[in-house]
């Protein structure tokens, strides 16, 4: 059980790597002028795409870079077979967050600029100065426009999740100490010791429970294409509408 714990520690820290080297934070879909609300699919699919959510593409270079990123984060460089799983859990993770921020939309969640800066500002931290911040960036494909717009759908879609499956979740005491009495012996520590990051582990859990629990909900409702190589593409081609015009990511009028 222990070493479940230093993994999970392991993957947290590896995922805070990526992302301070530039790997995109959320889907790095074509961005649009705001717009109402509207994921109608698009009657043509651009070569560029990898898989399209409701009529909204998500671009092949947003699942590459983010590969990348999954990659840097290994213990060691990951095989052809590794590399396929890694593309795999990029795709599909992109996919989840697309759901999660069309559900964001759809319920108007409001998100601050200041919130957005304040995250992008924790991002740059991470650089010795503004020149290697935007040569990051730039051999990513990515503007610092682009950064604070993928930022806000990343923190638009955990607002959902707080507001929603998460607004009720809390760790007990009596978790905590049920917890650390069955793995004692592998912690090796006083409780007291331990018991802020046992409750923050066991939340953890229980938030991607939920969390996986919604998106398995948005996905039943949604038109999910996966396109070659990523998948066959034939669901797609059945649900476009001929004559209907380009799908576009939708973005909320900026917070104030």
């Amino acid at each position: 059980m222990r070493a479940r714990y230093l993994s999970r520690q392991r993957s947290i820290s590896a995922l805070l790597l990526a992302l301070a080297v530039g790997a995109p934070p959320a889907t790095a879909a074509t961005p649009a002028t705001p717009v109402t609300p509207s994921f109608s699919p698009a009657p043509t699919i651009p070569p560029s795409t990898a898989a399209m959510v409701n009529g909204v593409t998500i671009e092949r270079d947003a699942v590459q870079q983010l590969v990348k990123g999954l990659a840097r984060a290994e213990a060691s460089p990951p095989d052809s077979a590794r590399i396929g799983e890694l593309t795999t859990a990029a795709l599909e993770s992109l996919i989840d967050l697309e759901l999660l921020y069309q559900e964001a939309v759809r319920r108007k969640i409001q998100l601050a600029d200041s919130e957005v800066e304040r995250q992008v500002a924790e991002v740059r931290r991470h650089f010795e100065s503004e020149e290697k911040f935007a040569a990051a960036l730039a051999s990513r494909g990515m503007t610092p426009a682009d950064l604070r717009l993928d930022t806000r759908r990343t923190l638009m879609a955990e607002r959902l999740l707080q507001a929603t499956v998460w607004r009720d979740l809390r760790v007990s005491t009596e978790e905590v100490t049920k917890f650390y009495e069955e793995n004692r012996a592998e912690l090796g520590k006083p409780l007291d010791d331990l018991d802020g990051s046992i409750a923050r582990m066991l939340l953890d859990d229980k938030k991607a429970v939920r969390r996986a629990e919604l998106v398995a909900e948005l996905r039943k409702r949604a038109a999910i294409v996966r396109l070659p190589p990523y998948g066959s593409g034939d669901a797609g081609r059945r649900k476009v509408t001929p004559g209907a015009k380009d799908s576009k990511r939708v973005e909320p009028t900026p917070g104030r």
